[in-house]
């Protein structure tokens, strides 16, 4: 059994965790849970995705995801080569962020009116997708720590709504509501069990 992380996802603000268990003593083949966690500003996504955003936005996710793999080593031990993966992943997303637009208002005389400012929007996503991966492990010195590296690709499609008046976390494959084939690729680190 092993436990790893990918470090580059904390740059969007999510922690991807990956624990890993041979099927059987001795078998070539594990199944591989990974939980995952989002929360914290958009910021460094935006940049990715090359979205427009004012200062005032104030964007934020709060997020979770599983994904569930099985993975075939093509050497003759477990964390130590090269192996395939394949599997089905799904992720929930809530994004908060700040426009600019009309917001009701009712003063205390019951007077409604209608103020151009700056209010709240969210916009939900839930995701499914597919992975295949092909990737290399490789235990380190001291002896339980483990290297991963890995590329592959996706299919992912997504399901958003969003209380502003056009959908804004779709733009590219590094966004949180992207539907289409995405190419993988990353590090992990972790330990041996």
């Amino acid at each position: 059994m092993s436990l790893t992380f990918s470090p580059q996802h904390l740059l969007f603000n999510g922690l991807h965790l990956d624990v890993a268990r041979t099927l059987a003593k001795d078998s070539l083949q594990s199944l591989v849970l990974s939980p995952r966690f989002y929360s914290g500003q958009t910021r460094s996504l935006d940049e990715f995705t090359s979205r427009t955003f004012e200062a005032e936005d104030n964007s934020k996710v709060l997020g979770y995801g599983l994904e569930v793999l099985h993975r075939l080593y093509l050497s003759g031990t477990p964390h130590e080569g090269g192996y395939f993966a394949y599997g089905l992943n799904y992720h929930h997303f809530n994004v908060e962020f700040e426009k600019l637009g009309w917001a009701r208002q009712i003063d205390a005389q019951g007077l409604e009116t209608y103020h151009y400012r700056y209010r709240p929007f969210n916009e939900i996503i839930n995701r499914w997708g597919a992975t295949a991966l092909i990737g290399m492990q490789r235990q380190l010195s001291p002896k339980p720590l483990l290297f991963d590296m890995y590329v592959g690709f996706g299919y992912t499609k997504s399901n958003i709504s969003s209380s502003y008046d056009t959908v804004r976390y779709d733009v590219n494959a590094y966004d949180f509501g992207f539907t289409g084939m995405r190419v993988l690729g990353g590090l992990k680190f972790g330990i041996i069990l």
